[in-house]
């Protein structure tokens, strides 16, 4: 079935699309409490006052969710509730014209709430996630926890005590997926069991200091919504069998936060598996057991100690840990081609003979880009896609096979300028293993990236421009996307402007 862009999509801020329900009710509530304002009071206008805010607070769900309507509606409330009383007998005494006090301590700052009211629903919008147009089929969602067997240890000097052993017996995925079925009502864009938490921990840890505590300010993200089925059955194509994506989330993001790429991929015919790594680099991952695993950040000590060698051995281990996260999931994504797990069973989901399992394709962002460039030298993809990927966390197989010293010289004598050492380079000399530039790869670095030359992505440009990438007919390119940020390859400029 294909899509086509619905005229009534609204759009603002240059691409965000606020859920139409959600504007209504916004305008409702500003409308109405601009007319209280604005005429003659009395005690039913005031009773509609306070209803009309409490109905607005019981469909956004939550106190917090509209903050940028309710919060300012809070000390007009108290303006107009607290000081009538005074109005009345003001205005009595004055033939009911309007008072000073009443003019200018109530009525305008009533109305210049109400405007920053108005100003704050726009810059902090309620969005609906769109497909990609035209696409080809409805979208389904599942979150499930596949089975895993991993025991991952390191004994590399330097590296964090946090990071050097992972023991783990499940997976933590979102699969999205090709479906019939049409979606009745849109599913929530942040899992609603952890949403809150996600919002917490994603300003404390990325917000600037002076609002780190703030973390109501997110909580407009806990109304977004993507356009998908949730547990719907997968569609059957057995003459052409979909093709597997994984795709491995950056740092300080989950599975949640990259649902704009993913979902475009499954609605134009492909399977994705997108794992929540348990390496404490994601917000907020739900466990089997109920538990849950927090941002983690003892293993930042280092880095904020200027140790910034051992700083990025602990990254290098936590990627040979995700990557194994990332090839167990790919793994069992396979597997599901033969037979179903009782997981899926439980909810009517079946993968079983939908699945191309000779065309699997890696993804990923920024720590996540690391992980799937590393998973791609254990088992070669069928093509790597990778964004802004921090190639001074890349394990030393990956980064010596990458910037293998016979390519690098050919573009310059002067590596300080990539952020590359020469030291560095020349155990590269020494590397014989398995080579990156065997595998099809695309790496798209935004403009921000690129031009600030982070993790040496000059080097990989310059490299590219000539023809120093890939070997013989593997086609290996780096492209630049002009005006873009690091954090766009997320859904986060899909919900703010």
């Amino acid at each position: 079935k294909s899509h086509t862009n619905p005229v009534t999509t609204m759009v603002i801020w240059g691409g965000l699309r606020p859920i139409v329900h959600q504007i209504l009710v916004d305008f409702w509530t500003l409308f109405g409490t601009g007319y209280v304002v604005v005429t003659e009071p009395s005690t039913e206008k005031e009773s509609f006052l306070v209803a009309i805010n409490a109905v607005s607070v019981l469909l956004d769900g939550d106190f917090t969710n509209r903050w940028s309507i309710t919060f300012p509606m809070l000390p007009l409330l108290a303006l107009q509730l607290l000081i009538r009383p005074n109005v009345y007998r003001s205005m009595q005494k004055n033939g009911r014209k309007k008072s000073f006090f009443n003019t200018y301590m109530v009525g305008l700052p009533s109305i210049l709430l109400i405007l920053i009211a108005a100003v704050l629903a726009v810059l902090f919008p309620a969005v609906e996630l769109p497909l990609v147009y035209p696409s080809k089929y409805n979208v389904g969602v599942v979150d499930v926890f596949l089975p895993a067997n991993i025991q991952y240890t390191t004994n590399v000097p330097g590296v964090h005590e946090d990071a050097r052993e992972k023991t783990i017996d499940h997976l933590t995925v979102r699969i999205l997926y090709p479906t019939l079925e049409e979606p009745e009502d849109p599913i929530s864009h942040l899992k609603e069991e952890t949403a809150e938490i996600f919002c917490h921990e994603t300003m404390k840890h990325g917000a600037p200091p002076p609002l780190r505590k703030y973390d109501w300010m997110l909580h407009n993200w806990r109304l977004a919504t993507i356009p998908a089925t949730r547990n719907a059955q997968p569609l059957s194509n057995e003459e052409q069998p979909f093709p597997i994506v994984a795709f491995s989330h950056g740092l300080g993001g989950n599975a949640d936060m990259y649902s704009y790429q993913t979902l475009s991929l499954a609605a134009n015919g492909h399977v994705v598996v997108v794992v929540d790594h348990s390496d404490g680099s994601g917000p907020v991952v739900s466990r089997q057991d109920g538990t849950i695993i927090r941002r983690q950040v003892r293993v930042e000590e280092d880095w904020h100690n200027g140790n910034f060698q051992n700083y990025r051995k602990t990254r290098r281990a936590m990627v040979e840990f995700r990557s194994e996260e990332f090839l167990a999931a790919v793994n069992t994504m396979k597997s599901l081609n033969q037979q179903n797990i009782p997981a899926l069973e439980s909810l009517g989901i079946d993968f079983v003979g939908k699945l191309n399992v000779d065309e699997v394709h890696y993804m990923g962002h920024s720590f996540g880009a690391a992980t799937a460039m590393y998973a791609g030298l254990q088992e070669p993809p069928t093509s790597i896609v990778a964004h802004d990927p921090v190639s001074g966390w890349l394990p030393d197989p990956v980064r010596f096979s990458l910037y293998e010293l016979s390519r690098v010289e050919r573009v310059a004598s002067n590596y300080s300028y990539y952020w590359v050492s020469a030291e560095e380079l020349a155990n590269t000399a020494e590397y014989s293993g398995p080579s990156i530039h065997d595998i099809p790869t695309l790496i798209l670095f935004s403009h921000e990236w690129h031009s600030q030359n982070w993790e040496g992505a000059a080097l990989l440009h310059d490299m590219s421009e000539q023809n120093l990438l890939g070997n013989g007919s593997t086609k290996f390119q780096v492209q630049v996307i002009d005006g873009a940020k690091h954090n766009e390859f997320s859904d986060t400029s899909m919900m703010t402007p």
